[in-house]
């Protein structure tokens, strides 16, 4: 999921430039990488932050964490680039808002086939 939202925020905000799908798939791996490795960590810290921001906060954290690929993909030498905490933050909005959309629509196809199967 992290490679879709990916690709919608290359296709939609200015500031992330993502060349070639190998490249976007190499990022959603580092991508996935980097949230399973940094985000428990960086949560358990921020607790009673993203509960007084009221889940915001997650939003400036998944912008980190794409910042974070983003230089790693660098020293790969993947063709990618982020220019700045702006585009990161509205590329983390974007991601959210893909992996709501594919969670729904994966629920939905659940649901329709569960109806139909004649169970």
């Amino acid at each position: 999921m992290a490679a879709a939202g990916l690709w919608l925020a290359d296709l939609i905000v200015p500031g992330v430039h993502i060349t070639g799908v190998p490249t976007l798939l190499a990022l959603g791996l580092i991508f996935a990488v980097v949230t399973v490795v940094a985000r428990p960590v960086v949560d358990a810290h921020c607790f009673y932050l993203y509960l007084v921001t009221l889940g915001i906060l997650s939003f400036a954290v998944n912008a980190a964490l794409l910042m974070l690929s983003a230089w790693i993909a660098a020293r790969l030498g993947l063709p990618l680039r982020v220019d700045g905490f702006r585009p990161a933050f509205d590329a983390a909005v974007a991601m959210g808002a893909a992996n709501v959309a594919i969670a729904l629509l994966g629920d939905a196809l659940f649901r329709f086939r569960v109806m139909t199967s004649g169970s």
